[in-house]
Formats: structure tokens, C-alpha cells, sequence
């Protein structure tokens, strides 16, 4: 992952390029939707993220949505990505973990609204 830099603001661009680019198109790209989920483009996720009902069956059981704007707690990605958080295999998978840093900026967008 790029170094933490404290100047990122908590943007749905920033969370693309810095870490959905970076660590996870590998599997979830528009050729090869890992669990139906297409990261390709800050468009694409927004559209595949947000207010949208996680494919797991547990989150399904529980409700959570893939991102829920306003309950960074509620949205299964951030459970998938916090390590103890999650059903399954936290991600990514076979990467190097994301770091605290993003795992916090992706939080904010949430819990700012998750804007486009």
C-alpha cells in the first residue's frame, strides 16, 4: 500500500485509487466480479457498494449492506477488511493487508454519508 499520508480527505476517488486499485481489482474487476463485486472504477464501486446488500449469507442474515452511509459498523467491508471483524476470509486475499490508515479513511467515507 502507498504510505499513510495524513492529507487524504476520506473521498470515494482516494479510497479508489489508493486502495481499491491497488489491492483489490485483482479479483473484483469487471472481467472477474469476485462475489459479484466490480471495483473497477470509483463509478463502478460506488454502484456496486453502496446501499447495496451484501452477497454473504450472514451478512444477509443480519442485514448488512456492502456499504451502509452513516454506519461504517454496518457495512460488510469494513468487516471484511478489519481483521476479527468479519465472515470468512478477511481481505484481501493473498495481499498484504490494508493498513489501519485506510481501513480508517474508508470508515470516514462511510460515516460522512459516502458521497459519490
Amino acid at each position: 500500500m502507498v504510505g499513510a499520508d495524513a492529507g487524504l480527505s476520506a473521498s470515494l476517488e482516494n479510497i479508489q485509487e489508493y486502495i481499491f486499485d491497488v489491492a483489490c481489482v485483482q479479483c473484483h474487476n469487471e472481467l472477474n466480479p469476485s462475489g459479484g463485486l466490480d471495483l473497477s472504477s470509483a463509478q463502478v464501486s460506488y454502484d456496486n457498494l453502496v446501499d447495496v446488500s451484501a452477497a454473504n449469507a450472514v451478512a444477509g442474515e443480519n442485514g448488512w449492506m456492502r456499504v451502509k452511509p452513516g454506519d461504517a459498523e454496518l457495512s460488510f467491508l469494513i468487516r471484511k477488511l478489519a481483521p476479527g471483524l468479519g465472515e470468512g476470509a478477511p481481505m484481501p486475499l493473498g495481499n498484504q493487508q490494508i493498513t489501519p490508515f485506510y481501513v480508517d479513511l474508508m470508515k470516514n467515507w462511510i460515516a460522512s454519508g459516502a458521497q459519490r
